[in-house]
């Protein structure tokens, strides 16, 4: 084993399924392992995370987490969008600051340029 490798979920799950046929052949873990040139560590972590699952499942388990991950960046980048217009919206409410003229305080006429900077 030369360097990391990136299995993909099916390639584990075809892995997963040599290994549990050469176990039930009478081979030892220790033995399937290098056959398969993949750590014990690696074995035993993926047979808790894809144990028992078809290809498809897996599949659908690996976009379901990248979906999670984009979904959890939009969160953050909504709250920190929240967190920069209340705070602007603090320095409007001070004496002079009209609000219905829809003018920023000086300090958030840059705001945009901040969001936009942020999201790059």
């Amino acid at each position: 084993m030369k360097g990391k490798k990136h299995h993909s979920a099916g390639q584990i799950i075809r892995q997963l399924e040599e290994a549990e046929v050469r176990l039930s052949a009478g081979q030892t873990l220790a033995q399937v392992c290098p056959a398969l040139e993949v750590a014990e560590s690696t074995c035993h972590r993926w047979r808790n995370q894809y144990g028992g699952m078809k290809a498809e499942e897996a599949k659908r388990l690996k976009e379901r987490e990248k979906e999670n991950s984009r979904l959890k960046q939009m969160v953050a980048d909504l709250l920190l969008d929240k967190a920069l217009l209340t705070d602007i919206a603090g320095e409007t409410s001070e004496p002079g600051a009209s609000s219905r003229c829809g003018c920023l305080p000086r300090s958030g006429k840059n705001l945009e340029k901040r969001l936009l900077r942020r999201r790059d």
